[in-house]
């Protein structure tokens, strides 16, 4: 942690210094906060500017509304089109690393509060924190093969290390979702609570993490992900490689097509 910081104003995300917590939340409630390129580059810059705030200790992204995040958000690719895709295919990269880099390298023990259901980056966010609790109505599901997509931001392989394979084959190659309750029993989540509990939670654990030094719980936590970051980079590339790849074909717009007019 290098220095204090000033809190941003963002469009689609709120944050706020809560005594040790660095409060992340998703605010793009009109769309289910799914994923647009311009929150994923709001979320990534909120979440290292937490993890450079000397003020608090630890950082917690929940969302506001009904949905924790309902994935990708299809306007940009309508308005695109296959063309526009193709010749923004270099942007998209960048955003889906900066993505993926943000969580990878953050420091600070990272909660997640998932107030409901949770889609395709969703979910792959939930992969990243150290402890997660979700309310009781929360879902989560990988609709990848539904779009003839590939997977990106590193699900395909930190997926398979909480779940074991055929559990994640499930998910990523059959698109099956999860309960809240089948989530926790996979070891998915840490709690499942009541909606009206949930802030109480963080709370709770965040007491319980501050019976440790902040130092060493760092270090520790450095320390699991060591061997991760030495070897995950090419993983990352590849997975952002294909995903790009599988959004620039014509069948890709056509499947987003037809599930708008469902």
């Amino acid at each position: 942690m290098h220095s204090s910081v000033d809190l941003k104003k963002y469009k689609f995300i709120l944050t706020e210094k809560e005594n040790d917590i660095f409060k992340i939340t998703i605010n793009k409630v009109r769309t289910l906060n799914s994923l647009c390129f311009e929150s994923l580059r709001e979320i990534s810059d909120a979440v290292r500017t937490s993890n450079e705030c000397k003020d608090t200790k630890y950082t917690v992204i929940t969302a506001n509304g009904k949905y924790f995040c309902a994935g990708m958000d299809f306007k940009q690719y309508f308005e695109w089109k296959t063309e526009g895709i193709i010749a923004n295919q270099e942007s998209m990269k960048k955003d889906f690393a900066e993505f993926v880099n943000c969580f990878l390298y953050h420091d600070k023990p990272l909660i997640g509060a998932l107030n409901g259901p949770s889609i395709g980056g969703g979910v792959a966010m939930v992969t990243y924190f150290d402890y997660t609790i979700a309310s009781e109505d929360t879902s989560i599901v990988l609709p990848f093969t539904k779009f003839g997509l590939t997977p990106t931001d590193l699900i395909s392989y930190r997926l398979p290390l909480i779940l074991g394979m055929l559990k994640a084959n499930e998910m990523l190659l059959l698109g099956k979702p999860l309960t809240a309750k089948e989530a926790y029993d996979l070891k998915l989540f840490n709690e499942v609570v009541k909606k009206e509990n949930l802030w109480k939670s963080v709370i709770k654990v965040v007491n319980q993490f501050n019976k440790a030094k902040i130092e060493d719980i760092i270090a520790v936590k450095k320390m699991i992900r060591y061997n991760e970051r030495q070897i995950i980079q090419d993983w990352s590339n590849r997975e952002i490689e294909s995903f790009v790849e599988g959004l620039c074909k014509p069948e890709f717009y056509e499947s987003i097509s037809k599930y708008k007019k469902s």
